[in-house]
């Protein structure tokens, strides 16, 4: 209950999940029975999938559900790296991307925002609050692959136009050099 007192989604979202029950019935202690009393782990998604093994068994229903809303921050934390790299690749064109590197911290804010969540145990709010970080993050990959991939076209267009004007002028010179040898006969 001290954790509590900082830590409210968290906690509320632990109330709203199966463990309250459980660890009352056993006698548990709420927060320091996964994050552990002096040594406090740090609440990070890579707990989800080892830390139910100290009560639930490999595989069983509760660990799986941890496997799960793992992957789920997994994907979308990925899905936000991408991004981010692209926006990188971007800016050092230079485009600018100042307003994509905002949204990137909106998506990051939303994953932020999940994190409690899981402390309810329950996939599907996982899965809707990390789905809006995924969406941010894949709207600006394919904004950004958008604008380098008209970057390459520009690029194409301009050799075109370069070549085209370069076998212009040559052709004139060629022309006019014919006129000038045909004038001097």
């Amino acid at each position: 209950k001290v954790c509590g007192q900082c830590h409210a989604a968290a906690r509320a979202a632990f109330l709203e999940g199966p463990h309250k029950e459980a660890m009352d019935a056993a006698g548990l202690p709420e927060c320091a029975s996964c994050h552990d009393h002096h040594r406090i782990q740090p609440a990070t998604t890579a707990m989800l999938d080892t830390v139910c093994l100290n009560c639930h068994a490999e595989g069983s229903g509760p660990q799986q559900r941890g496997v799960a809303m793992k992957a789920l921050f997994t994907h979308a934390t990925e899905a936000i790296d991408t991004a981010h790299g692209l926006v990188d690749r971007a800016a050092t064109i230079p485009l600018y991307v100042e307003d994509y590197r905002g949204r990137l911290e909106d998506a990051r804010t939303a994953l932020v925002g999940a994190e409690p969540v899981t402390h309810s145990m329950d996939v599907a709010r996982v899965q809707e609050m990390t789905r809006r970080a995924r969406s941010i993050a894949g709207e600006v990959s394919r904004e950004i692959e958008g604008k380098l991939e008209g970057r390459l076209w520009r690029r194409v267009g301009l050799l075109l136009f370069w070549f085209y004007l370069l076998l212009t002028v040559a052709l004139l010179l060629r022309y006019r050099r014919r006129a000038a040898a045909e004038a001097s006969r």
